[in-house]
């Protein structure tokens, strides 16, 4: 997506505050008074803090409904912009929910738990950078930041959405629900922590208190790889960084990322990736 063009509105005299139909993505945030909001036949009333979406191409007006009110929009163009997309306008349905939603004053509260906050703060940051001087002076950058901010928005709203249909996705199941799970998250975080120094097997089962044949199955079942596999990558990704990032020896490296050898080092690095360390340090360095 692109920004097409981004507006802060004051209005303290007229009652339509603004309308019409385009073939443009809107968000719309009510940051101060109370306004309505008319499209697909419906009306939706806001407060303070209210955020609206508007699909393309749906007809939409804005009438205020107390004494002053004020709002920011932006509008998206379908296209390829400079941020790859990640999360995409929702449907016209979802808008509607959605509007639904802000109407009855729920999303921007605590009704859906967790997530009002973020979602507040993610509108206030697209404001405050499309406001940001210093960053108007840098447009695609701006732009950029702006359209994280947009896409993370998106897929807040979703898990809104989400948790406003299933309310009990809002309190999931404790940690201990899932005892194996915890279990092999808690050995794959020492696995990280440890993995500069000799871990073996047996020491890994006696740490959970298993046996050794049953937490290899334990421990694939819930990552697709074994105990051994994961920690072989965990220091075959640190020592590329090492080869990529400093002038260290491959010996060195191999010493400090946990290999028994340089021998052993050089033949599992070549096994996995076609090539010596030092011919992947050169092809990197070539890029």
């Amino acid at each position: 997506m692109i920004i097409r063009t981004y507006h802060n509105v004051v209005d303290d005299k007229k009652k339509f505050m603004g309308g019409g139909t385009h073939p443009f993505y809107e968000i719309l945030c009510i940051t101060r008074g109370e306004v309505t909001l008319e499209f697909m036949n419906e009306s939706f009333r806001s407060g303070s803090r209210t955020l609206f979406l508007i699909p393309d191409n749906v007809p939409h007006h804005l009438y205020k409904k107390s004494e002053s009110a004020a709002y920011w929009y932006l509008e998206l163009e379908k296209g390829a912009g400079p941020l790859l997309q990640t999360a995409s306008f929702p449907s016209v349905g979802e808008a509607i929910e959605w509007n639904r939603i802000q109407s009855d004053g729920e999303a921007l509260s605590a009704g859906i738990s967790g997530l009002a906050e973020l979602i507040a703060s993610t509108s206030e940051s697209i404001a405050a950078a499309m406001n940001n001087e210093s960053l108007s002076r840098h447009g695609e950058l701006r732009e950029r930041i702006v359209l994280h901010d947009v896409s993370k928005l998106f897929l807040q709203i979703t898990a809104a959405l989400k948790q406003h249909r299933q309310p009990d996705a809002a309190n999931p199941e404790p940690a201990e629900a899932h005892p194996n799970k915890q279990l092999v998250q808690d050995l794959m975080q020492y696995m990280e922590s440890a993995y500069l120094h000799e871990v073996k097997l047996q020491m890994l089962a006696s740490r959970a208190h298993l046996d050794s044949s049953y937490l290899i199955r334990l421990f694939k079942e819930h990552t697709g790889t074994t105990p051994y596999q994961y920690l072989q990558e965990l220091r075959m990704n640190a020592a590329k960084s090492y080869l990529t990032n400093t002038s260290l020896t491959v010996k060195d490296i191999a010493e400090t990322n946990g290999f028994p050898s340089i021998h052993y080092f050089s033949r599992q690095f070549k096994k996995r990736y076609g090539m010596s360390p030092s011919q992947w340090r050169q092809a990197q360095a070539a890029e």
